[in-house]
């Protein structure tokens, strides 16, 4: 919460900042209404907002009150602005801002009231600290770190050296609360705060009976492991970059020259007097440093990360955005070119103020580039883990068994991305998609020849069950499981009936002209192995499929005035998800269904679990029932459905902290209404499908 706030203070007419200063204090009165009768929780949690090092508590909190006040005054003087007239997008920003108001007003009566308890946070503990108490304790024994009140839900860490568990213990106050009657609104502040522990430190927490529980190994029986010192990757990864920019940035703007803006390493830079440190490139990565922050790292660079930093730019890009000389227009121009430059190395560029970072990095533009040892660890093929400080990429090794395996899966990569290789390399040569037949090199290697090889290895070194199988080892393919569902749309488990849709199944296979097609039943599923020769099979299986198509609920998906709580509801939601480990589509529509009506069963009681799902459900958000499943091409904009992005983690979701959407429930097309359907493979995309829409429908109402 204090960095929260101090990130929001360091530019507090930013909208972005403004947005973070409410969205503080409403995570605030939320969890003040949830406690207010339990001063032990209550105290503990406001504690968070003054914990932070080398800083004054009141007056840290003062100045946050004082931020409010004005936040609160321009909000007023904003909604009595508005015109009074009856257009609805005005009527909804006036909504809007009535609410924020009350929010702030709210909140500055909350911190007055308890201020005393709001200055009284800790430092925080740091490396320094917790490796001390490491050291104390041998390492055969169970240890517990008490955290003394730094956590309001956390409040000790055990750790079993012999069986490389660690426990996160909750407060006795808090169970009893878990084990009341108001248990669901408790527990969606333990799962709140817990999957943002599980975030920041990149950790897998998993509950376990009372309390949470961290696997320190990935693999089962592991007994010794390879540990990669990401520190030479930063400093090869940090040199070439520098000499890319030196190469490839060449500025015309007199105040960008090398000789006035020059481009330093981090090294060089901290032996830089003051005056000579005002203008220049820095490139740095914490990494490279060698030891831990805060001793040497600045405050806020992560230690997965490499920067560039632009010392200086942020305050000129601003004063020249609105100039129209030319030497204003120049330096904007060569800002951009260095920007697209980074860019396409990965690197994403903010204001130094928009984050909590050292006092000397406030006026500088930043470019970050995150996780920048994944190209090498990807390029080994092994299953390299990074975790907590990100100081080390380690490699756990179990028995020859799991060994086996590994070597196993990293061969059928290999054979696989020779596969892709080959048919993107034949889509070339037919210009599938505008590809020029020169863009795809041809393979390197016979698919053929390199089967063959392939399973006599594998043979050889125990994997028995991986002899020759002609079809889709050869040939790429898919294999597709399908399940059967009756006219009540529950899943057919009786066999004779399993049965009976594999004749059926032969049957449809045979009309389609394709061969060698092997059917064959997965308990109660039923699998399909399609060579990918056949040029129909991807066609055929997309119309035969239960593929639908939604349409996004864009009243809540994208709408300014209801944006903010639609993120939190599904934030809220796919914590929840997170902590249980229930991430499939039909458990995450159950949890969303809980948080919009409470525990009712009944849409006509609700008890919305948080002020967002409360401020949804009075704008009209309806979900269906999770137990209803009957869903028509027919439209219906009442009832929503929370679908998922593809992909494991926020990289692949659109900018989103969570996978998650609201669509409408009913589906807009299905696999019988496409044309002209292709599936292809492309580097960056990975398999997908490109289609046309064959036939579509709508209402008599337009």
């Amino acid at each position: 919460n204090s960095s929260l706030i101090q990130t929001a203070l360091n530019s507090p007419q930013d909208p972005a900042a403004q947005d973070l200063l409410v969205q503080v204090c409403q995570n605030m009165l939320s969890f003040s209404q949830i406690f207010e009768k339990n001063p032990s929780i209550r105290t503990r949690y406001f504690a968070s907002f003054s914990q932070n090092e080398n800083v004054n508590g009141r007056t840290f909190i003062e100045t946050w009150v004082n931020a409010l006040d004005g936040l609160k005054d321009q909000t007023r003087l904003e909604r009595i602005g508005l015109t009074g007239s009856n257009d609805v997008i005005e009527e909804q920003k006036k909504q809007f801002l009535t609410q924020r108001e009350t929010i702030l007003t709210e909140s500055t009566t909350l911190i007055r009231k308890y201020m005393s308890e709001f200055s009284a946070g800790k430092a925080p503990l740091n490396f320094t600290t917790m490796g001390a108490a490491l050291k104390e304790v041998p390492p055969s024994s169970v240890q517990t770190f008490s955290l003394q009140g730094r956590n309001a839900v956390v409040e000790s860490i055990t750790i079993d050296w012999n069986k490389s568990v660690a426990t996160l213990n909750l407060y006795s106050d808090i169970q009893n609360l878990r084990n009341g009657l108001d248990h669901e609104k408790v527990d969606q502040v333990v799962y709140n705060e817990v999957a943002t522990l599980s975030r920041q430190s990149g950790e897998q927490v998993s509950p376990l009976l009372d309390h949470f529980v961290i696997e320190m190994n990935d693999l089962p029986e592991a007994g010794s492991f390879l540990a990669l010192k990401l520190y030479n990757i930063a400093k090869a990864e940090s040199a070439t970059l520098k000499d890319s920019i030196v190469s490839s940035w060449a500025p015309k703007h007199p105040d960008l020259q090398r000789n006035i803006f020059p481009v330093w390493d981090y090294e060089t830079y901290q032996k830089l007097g003051v005056s000579e440190k005002k203008l220049g490139l820095v490139v740095f990565s914490p990494s490279m440093l060698n030891q831990m922050p805060p001793q040497m790292a600045p405050r806020g660079f992560k230690m997965n990360s490499i920067y560039v930093i632009a010392k200086g730019v942020d305050k000129i890009i601003q004063r020249y955005e609105d100039g129209d000389s030319e030497g204003a227009k120049q330096f904007l121009q060569d800002f951009s070119e260095l920007r697209t430059l980074l860019q396409k190395a990965g690197f994403v560029g903010y204001s130094g103020s928009a984050y909590p970072l050292a006092a000397e990095f406030k006026s500088d533009f930043i470019f970050e580039q995150e996780d920048y040892y994944q190209d090498l660890l990807k390029a080994t093929r092994e299953n390299f883990s990074v975790h907590g400080t990100k100081r080390y990429a380690v490699l756990e090794f179990s028995n020859l068994e799991q060994r086996i395996l590994t070597e196993n899966k990293i061969d059928n990569q290999i054979h696989e991305d020779l596969l892709k290789w080959r048919d993107d390399y034949r889509a070339a040569q037919v210009d599938v998609r505008g590809v020029s037949k020169f863009d795809v090199p041809a393979p390197t290697k016979n698919v053929l020849l390199d089967n063959l090889k392939l399973s006599a290895i594998k043979y050889f070194r125990g994997d028995e069950r991986k002899v020759i199988r002609w079809g889709l080892d050869l040939s790429g393919g898919k294999t597709v499981q399908l399940e059967l569902r009756d006219s009540n749309n529950k899943v057919v488990t009786n066999e004779s009936d399993i049965k009976q849709g594999i004749n059926e199944l032969y049957g449809r296979v045979n009309k389609m002209g394709i061969s060698e097609v092997s059917i064959r039943q997965e308990g109660t599923s039923i699998a399909l192995d399609f060579p990918g020769s056949q040029s129909l099979s991807a066609a055929e299986l997309v119309k035969a499929s239960s593929m639908y198509f939604h349409i996004m609920n864009e009243k809540f998906m994208t709408s300014p005035t209801l944006a903010e709580s639609t993120h939190r509801f599904l934030q809220e939601v796919w914590n929840e998800a997170v902590v249980t480990g229930k991430k499939e589509s039909d458990e995450i529509n159950a949890i969303a269904w809980r948080h919009l009506y409470g525990e009712s069963s009944s849409p006509d009681a609700v008890q919305p679990r948080s002020a967002a799902a409360k401020t949804l459900y009075d704008q009209g958000l309806r979900l269906a029932h999770p137990q209803d499943t009957n869903a028509s091409s027919n439209l219906d904009i009442n009832l929503s459905k929370i679908t998922l992005y593809r992909g494991e983690d926020f990289t692949e979701w659109h900018g989103q902290t969570h996978p998650l959407l609201i669509v409408f429930r009913n589906y807009a097309l299905e696999g019988s209404n496409l044309d002209n359907i292709r599936a292809n493979y492309d580097p960056s995309k990975g398999n997908f499908l490109a289609f046309g829409v064959q036939s579509s429908s709508s209402g008599k109402d337009g």
